[in-house]
């Protein structure tokens, strides 16, 4: 769609479809000077000091804005990998929180949809359920009676998981004696010290997420 521009006191003005507005291509705030997306109608910081707006060419604009699209491009992709910080998470909807569940990192995901057509099952979701219902019956009763226990379990099931791997993966690599049975194919020796790792992970996510 044809942009619609048009001249105010010497800037090029741009409008806003959306708003009905006309916004400066150009603007000088606070001491820096910002340049207008006009694809989201949304400024960036092109100077972080005051620049004549005929000094910036169209050239060094498009190569500027070019760059914080990919930058933003970039941030999407890590966000999706990594999930949402807790600062983040916590503008996201009351509602919709149920929906989410807290990675080993600390960062927070969506639970993945097919997981939520699904009955939780496994052995974390086990020690969980019976935990809540022997420990915390209150709140058993609370997530049940609310729909959100399937959910609940789940969550904590991709936690546990999640924490399962971190901590194995951790406990190999500061492992001088698994890495020397790796390197002589040790099979029996490399299978001994993953299972004794997975005890010691299963204790840890036990007393930080399951009976807590």
């Amino acid at each position: 769609m044809m942009k619609q521009e048009k001249m105010i006191d010497g800037v090029r003005h741009v409008l806003n479809p959306k708003t009905g507005e006309y916004l400066p291509d150009t603007e000088i705030l606070k001491g820096w000077t910002y340049v207008l997306d006009e694809e989201n109608f949304r400024y960036y910081p092109i100077y972080l000091r005051e620049v004549p707006i005929d000094q910036i060419s169209d050239q060094e604009r498009k190569e500027f804005l070019e760059m914080v699209a990919e930058s933003e491009r970039q941030s999407a992709e890590e966000k999706e990998i990594l999930g949402f910080t807790e600062a983040e998470f916590d503008i996201v909807p009351e509602e919709m929180r149920e929906n989410y569940y807290k990675t080993a990192l600390g960062y927070w995901k969506p639970i993945p949809e097919e997981l939520l057509q699904e009955i939780p099952h496994g052995k974390y979701v086990t020690m969980r359920r019976n935990y809540l219902l022997n420990q915390d019956p209150k709140e058993f009763i609370w997530l049940k009676n609310s729909d959100q226990l399937n959910k609940h379990l789940i969550a904590v099931n991709l936690q546990a998981h999640e924490m399962e791997d971190m901590i194995v993966d951790k406990l190999k690599e500061n492992s001088s004696e698994y890495k020397e049975a790796e390197n002589q194919g040790d099979y029996l020796k490399t299978v001994q010290l993953q299972n004794s790792f997975l005890k010691t992970a299963e204790e840890e996510i036990l007393t930080e997420l399951i009976y807590k």
